[in-house]
């Protein structure tokens, strides 16, 4: 499947990745080192420095890949779409993914998305999102847009992280730039145009139905009016339930350096073990919470 689309498009990468950063020099690096292990290699890269002031390029400098691409911008306001446009007109792939520099891509994101796009009637999709706290305790979500109730609750709240997705550059010029008149949800603002440019429709709409990237979030417990509802109550289920599976839970420590090190330094000393493991929970959480509701109702 590689072959088959870099043969496609031999003279052009088929991924521009998309990487908004402002002064985080300290994860940037591990986003970086996750996009760099993937096993599908026809992508660019293009580094959207949002007033960065610390030495966030010289990390970028420092893996002297030439797919790299560092825009050095003024900060714009708020998340500073109105670079994410300037940058996004030296796109060179046909597909657009996201990723953030506090986030990691499993080791087959790429590979898996550039899967789904093979069908020539998926315009966008997105990947099971998975949130990581600092602790290494994961917790996949199960929004299927394919659900006339799940498209609904995401018109309301957006509960898919932006590095999970993948659009059609053509789609992104056919509606409209990021929205810059936003200080943030610029991201959801525009995904909604994009599914509403094309009615909604599902067979427009890919899903890769397996976690392929961590969402980290610290301290995202306190935040009572942050993340999909159901957050919180998958958090304290996995506090309060023997049966959570273990394979979600990595115990970080804090003395070990940042959670985005610890997880990139598994990723890439075992990436089909760590992967399959992430998987593996996700799947044994969905058959206990099945389970566990199906007990309760009797």
């Amino acid at each position: 499947m590689a072959m088959r689309l870099a043969g496609k498009f031999r003279r052009r990468p088929v991924f521009t990745i998309l990487l908004p950063t402002h002064n985080r020099a300290d994860v940037l690096r591990c986003s970086l080192q996750s996009i760099l292990a993937q096993n599908f290699q026809s992508y660019e890269v293009l580094i959207i420095a949002d007033g960065c002031t610390d030495n966030s390029a010289d990390i970028v400098a420092g893996f002297n890949d030439k797919r790299l691409k560092w825009f050095d911008f003024p900060k714009g306001p708020g998340f500073g779409y109105g670079n994410r446009n300037k940058a996004l007109k030296h796109a060179k792939g046909d597909l657009i993914a996201l990723a953030t520099h506090d986030d990691l891509y499993l080791p087959d994101h790429l590979s898996r998305m550039a899967q789904v796009f093979l069908n020539s009637d998926i315009k966008w999709a997105y990947s099971r999102p998975c949130w990581i706290d600092d602790n290494g305790l994961c917790i996949p979500f199960f929004g299927n847009l394919h659900s006339e109730k799940e498209l609904k609750r995401f018109y309301v709240r957006n509960f898919i992280p932006s590095s999970c997705i993948v659009y059609r550059r053509a789609l992104h010029e056919a509606v409209g730039p990021w929205p810059e008149e936003l200080d943030n949800a610029g991201d959801w603002v525009l995904w909604k145009r994009m599914l509403t440019s094309f009615n909604n429709e599902a067979r427009h709409i890919g899903v890769e139905r397996q976690i392929t990237q961590l969402h980290f979030r610290a301290d995202w417990r306190d935040e009572a009016n942050w993340g999909p509802h159901p957050l919180k109550k998958l958090a304290q289920f996995a506090e309060q339930n023997e049966n959570y599976p273990h394979t979600l839970r990595f115990n970080l420590s804090t003395d070990a350096g940042l959670p985005q090190e610890q997880m990139v330094k598994l990723l890439l000393d075992k990436p089909d073990d760590t992967s399959h493991r992430i998987r593996y929970g996700a799947d044994l959480l969905q058959d206990t919470l099945l389970w566990e509701q199906l007990i309760a109702q009797h």
